[in-house]
């Protein structure tokens, strides 16, 4: 088969040019090279495949299996149907078209990637075959109001799920544990939402955000939230949390809530934070005496400024301009009515909103840290003439002498002179003794009395009385 999809090339160009030869005209000297490249590609089933024409869809279909990547590449195709083919190792990439109204398949079991961006005219997605895929990318879908994907259980949890600016009105299709991210954002006819999951798995990140006519969106499910959950800038005027037994990870809370409930919350060991355009206070009443809880938490009634921003990480292939986008939220207590969009943002509003909150944030942090290392370079410095002033005085000769100075000690004084030492011995005092005569001590403590000479050097000396 490979034999084949290496000569067939060529057998074809071959034969092309002599036909054109014989016949004196070029039309089959003018066939697009892309043609050779699929009909090589086809012959094995792998490689990456652009399809061009409804034939191309056709061609596609005899695959069971496509090892490497399908986009679309011509703009003018209404319904691609992919009935046939079971597997596809890569993505699938269908973006950019205002012509594609429908994307179905009966047989498609298996794909890595599935992004669908940009396609203002789908209507129909119908994948209910599917029960194996990676991630699903479904952005700027504005006809696209529900779907048919993966009825049967699947084989394995979905690594990522993102749909963005979308005209669905209810999620219920999706049912499968989500590993690492779930973002549903700036769906503006979103009316009700219901997480199926008890609980979100550490390293996970949940963020409903924008989504600005749902009312009701359900958590009764959780028992447990091990990684992150973010709802803000929706409409649901209350979340019920009946079931919800720990937090370990990050929760943050905020919109036009009247009312917040966690009856069965016992511990929180990483950090909650709630905040209401109105009145929460018993809810924040209520945490505020929740002495066993041994983690973060705030909670703020009554915000006088809700605005409020959360990040949408989003890999750069699935945008059109290849740029991570960060989504501003409106206000959360905005009563902007999506089946009018009298009041919607649009997508280019948010990502221009985008691009200034990150000029914003990036000078922020610029100047903060300019400021952390002058503050730092300071503090180095000083500590260094500081080490370097105790150095200096640790080298000095230190001496007890004082040189010039006097000291009295004992009756004793010491004359401490440049050239020599003067000692000056003091005398006794005069002392009375018997006949009240004076009695002088001298040598050797030796005794004398006047008009006597003094007693002689012998063990015992010998004292006369007058």
């Amino acid at each position: 088969m490979r034999l084949v999809a290496q000569w067939l090339p060529l057998l074809l160009s071959s034969w092309a040019g002599s036909v054109g030869a014989a016949a004196g005209t070029s039309r089959f000297r003018d066939i697009p090279s892309v043609l050779y490249t699929n009909l090589r590609l086809l012959t094995d089933c792998s490689g990456s495949f652009a399809i061009n024409s409804p034939d191309d869809v056709t061609t596609l279909n005899k695959c069971t299996t496509f090892t490497g990547d399908i986009s679309l590449a011509a703009k003018g195709i209404e319904d691609i149907t992919l009935n046939g083919l079971k597997a596809v190792t890569g993505t699938i990439r269908i973006a950019h078209s205002d012509a594609v109204l429908s994307i179905t398949s009966t047989t498609l079991e298996s794909f890595s990637t599935l992004t669908l961006t940009n396609l203002p005219k789908l209507t129909t997605l119908t994948l209910p075959a599917l029960n194996n895929f990676s991630k699903l990318d479904f952005t700027d879908l504005t006809s696209l109001k529900g779907c048919e994907i993966a009825t049967k259980s699947l084989e394995q949890d979905v690594h990522e799920i993102s749909i963005i600016n979308t005209a669905f009105e209810r999620m219920d299709w999706l049912k499968w544990p989500v590993a690492t991210a779930l973002t549903i954002a700036a769906n503006l006819k979103l009316t009700d939402f219901t997480l199926p999951y008890d609980r979100i798995s550490a390293g996970s990140s949940y963020q409903f955000s924008i989504n600005t006519a749902l009312k009701n969106l359900d958590f009764s499910h959780l028992t447990s939230i091990q990684g992150s959950l973010a709802v803000n800038g929706n409409k649901d005027p209350s979340l019920n949390f009946d079931k919800l037994e720990t937090i370990d990870g990050y929760v943050r809370l905020s919109g036009p809530f009247a009312n917040i409930t966690m009856p069965g919350l016992a511990t929180i060991n990483g950090a909650l934070r709630a905040e209401s355009t109105v009145d929460i206070l018993p809810f924040c009443n209520w945490l505020s005496v929740q002495n066993r809880f041994y983690g973060h938490y705030d909670c703020t009634a009554n915000n006088t400024n809700p605005l409020a921003s959360i990040s949408i990480s989003r890999s750069p292939s699935t945008t059109a301009t290849g740029l991570s986008s960060v989504i501003t939220d409106v206000p959360a207590g905005g009563d902007s009515d999506s089946n009018e969009g009298t009041s919607s943002l649009s997508t280019g509003v948010i990502v221009g909103i985008a691009i200034s909150m990150v000029v914003v944030i990036s000078a922020v942090l610029t100047t903060a840290a300019l400021c952390f290392l002058r503050r730092r370079s300071r503090n180095r410095a000083a500590q260094q003439q500081q080490q370097a002033v105790v150095a200096s005085e640790d080298k000095k000769t230190h001496s007890t002498s004082t040189l010039g100075e006097e000291l009295d000690v004992s009756g004793i004084r010491y004359e401490l002179g440049a050239a020599h030492t003067t000692h000056e011995l003091h005398g006794a005092g005069p002392v009375t003794e018997l006949d009240g005569h004076t009695l002088q001590e001298l040598d050797c403590e030796k005794p004398y009395f006047r008009d006597h000479k003094p007693a002689s050097d012998s063990p015992t000396g010998r004292f006369e009385l007058p």
